[in-house]
């Protein structure tokens, strides 16, 4: 899926959105449903990235950039599950 060398970095990218996002919505959001937002929000981000560069010259529209997108956002929201909480939550229960 990463043909071009800039487009590798989706995968890091998004999934360092899905973690801002994960932690600007942690304070209002205190169950699961997080992880739907965000997958939301990471999904349009990505679609209107690819839109805009539909819109301008020398620059491409591609479906396969918005599932990249989603999927690099999707690998942030797992490594935040299960690498992240349960590491506050093990911290948390030794205080």
């Amino acid at each position: 899926m990463c043909v071009a060398g800039a487009e590798r970095f989706h995968l890091l990218l998004y999934g360092i959105l899905s973690g801002v996002l994960f932690w600007t919505l942690r304070i209002d959001v205190k169950n699961k449903l997080i992880y739907v937002y965000i997958t939301l929000l990471v999904c349009l981000v990505g679609a209107v990235d690819e839109f805009i560069q539909a819109i301008l010259p020398m620059r491409c529209f591609d479906v396969r950039d918005i599932m990249m997108n989603w999927f690099s956002g999707g690998l942030g929201e797992l490594f935040i599950a299960f690498v992240l909480q349960p590491a506050r939550v093990i911290s948390k229960k030794e205080e």
